[in-house]
């Protein structure tokens, strides 16, 4: 059989995850952790028709280093299942990385902030019985803004560029977030890649330390 690393587009799948990881929420200057769930409408033709959509479940942390620094370590696995040729075919994408964010005006309402950060991911694949795998770089660079928009009321956006094994791609995102208590924050998200055309949308829990 002829390898389905070359058939089935694995640095696509791996982009479509590197840049979900890469665009985890911030919270600028605050210590910590969370987790989301999410949804991916491939944009991909070849993908599309495979596998349609995938879901994704991803963990981050952030370690405040200086006032204006945080560290941001996040990793991601996402899982799909559909068709190709009338075999079954699962594909498993699961990724890892870390980000240092520039932020300008801590403790202010409004915040821009840089980022850039590396990361691995391995996608592995079967069709039929038969698997394979691969394991790439990753690399992002990107800034955004965090908005207080009332106390209670969290907005961000952001635009990332990610390359993975000589492919790139630029992601839009923003994500609207309501504190329920002081150190528990709930989030919704949308992010669509411009190159690859992916939509992701995703719901998100953090908890501030």
């Amino acid at each position: 059989m002829m390898k389905i690393t070359r058939i089935i587009p694995c640095a696509v799948l791996a982009l479509a995850v590197a840049v979900q990881v890469a665009d985890a929420e911030t919270l600028l200057g605050k210590n910590y952790i969370g987790g989301s769930f999410g949804i991916i409408q491939f944009g991909n033709d070849f993908l599309d028709d495979v596998f349609g959509t995938g879901k994704g479940v991803q963990g981050s942390g952030n370690i405040v280093l200086h006032e204006h620094v945080d560290l941001n370590l996040t990793g991601g696995y996402l899982w799909a299942d559909g068709d190709f040729l009338g075999l079954d075919a699962d594909v498993s994408v699961f990724s890892g990385g870390a980000y240092l964010v520039y932020h300008f005006l801590p403790g202010e309402k409004i915040n821009p902030f840089l980022n850039v950060g590396a990361g691995a991911v391995r996608t592995e694949i079967e069709v039929a019985g038969f698997e394979e795998h691969e394991t790439d770089a990753s690399f992002d660079v990107g800034g955004g803004v965090e908005i207080e928009a009332t106390e209670a009321v969290l907005f961000r956006g952001s635009v990332d560029y990610t390359t993975i094994d000589n492919d790139d791609d630029v992601t839009l995102s923003a994500t609207l977030g309501y504190w329920f208590t002081e150190q528990l924050l709930g989030g919704a998200g949308f992010s669509y890649t411009i190159d690859g055309e992916d939509i992701t949308g995703d719901i998100s829990l953090t908890f501030t330390m």
